[in-house]
Parts: structure tokens; C-alpha cells; sequence
């Protein structure tokens, strides 16, 4: 790879099956990966749109917030696996303080996510207008060097992802 920075927007299925489908075991992106500098954008798991009622609530979403459904706490899951079977090191985490990307951060035991308003919502999900200044500081921080012995893993949502 040429370039220091990578911006990776992955869902765990697809990764998962093209990291493990080249012939000889990795592509040029696990191969990149595994080097390390990198920094990865995430969209959270998926999750449903509607807000849960406060017996449906994980434990720990007090909001309650939109959460995780059982195919994002699936997906999550596996592609923490995946990241792990492919020696993909991931050596801090920025995520949107929302509780769906927290939650996918914790199903793909990624770490502890310093949680970053940059990369937040807002509550507004899908219908987010994201602003300019959310935009400058994500095409910013895609482009500074990762933390040494891993990557820079950055777990957000599609609006800021595409807005950028």
C-alpha cells in the first residue's frame, strides 16, 4: 500500500468472507491491515430504527437509545472474530457516543471506545444532516498516523461516513 491512511468502511459479513476467500490466505487490504497505521471507519452494527421501551432495553441503555438487534450483535461479533483470526490489531477506538456504537464496539471486543461527539448523531440517526464541521474532522482524522502496534479503528454512522 502507498498510502499511510486507509479509510475501510466494512460490514462484518463481507469483510469477513473476502479476507478469507483470496488463494493464498490474505488480500492487499488484510495484508494492509495487518501492518497496522490504519485508520478504519466503521458504521455500527445494524440496528432497528425504532427506540426500544424501557423492557426491551439492553442493560446499560438508560436512554433508552436505538440499540443493536440480534443480526448486529451477530454481525459485531463476528467481525471481531474475523479482526482476530486475521491478526488485524486494532489499538484504540474513537466511537459516537450512541449506544448502538458503543454496543457494537463491545460485541466485537474491540476495546474501550473513548466515545467522540464528532462522530455522534446527535440522536437524529438516518435523517442526520451532518454539518460541515463533522465532516472536516472526520476527512481530518482519516488522514493522521494511527497509534503504534495496530490500527485507529473510528465507529460511527452512514450520514457522517457519506458526508465526509
Amino acid at each position: 500500500m502507498n498510502r499511510r491512511t486507509l479509510i475501510a468502511c466494512l460490514a462484518a459479513s463481507t469483510f469477513a468472507s473476502r479476507a478469507l476467500s483470496a488463494e493464498n490466505g490474505l488480500t492487499p487490504l488484510t495484508a494492509a491491515l495487518r501492518k497496522g497505521g490504519l485508520v478504519i471507519v466503521l458504521r455500527h452494527a445494524s440496528s432497528p430504527t425504532a427506540i426500544p421501551s424501557k423492557e426491551e432495553a439492553a442493560p446499560g441503555n438508560f436512554g433508552p437509545e436505538r440499540q443493536l438487534d440480534a443480526k448486529g450483535r451477530d454481525d459485531a461479533t463476528a467481525m471481531g472474530e474475523a479482526f482476530r483470526r486475521l491478526g488485524i490489531k486494532i489499538s484504540a477506538v474513537l466511537s459516537s457516543p450512541a449506544y448502538r456504537a458503543i454496543e457494537t464496539v463491545r460485541y466485537a471486543q474491540f476495546g474501550i471506545p473513548l466515545p467522540t461527539r464528532e462522530l455522534g448523531d446527535d440522536g437524529q440517526g438516518m435523517a442526520a444532516n451532518v454539518e460541515e464541521e463533522r465532516r472536516a474532522w472526520l476527512r481530518r482524522k482519516v488522514t493522521e498516523a494511527a497509534p503504534a502496534g495496530g490500527n485507529l479503528l473510528l465507529v460511527t454512522h452512514a450520514p457522517n461516513m457519506t458526508g465526509a
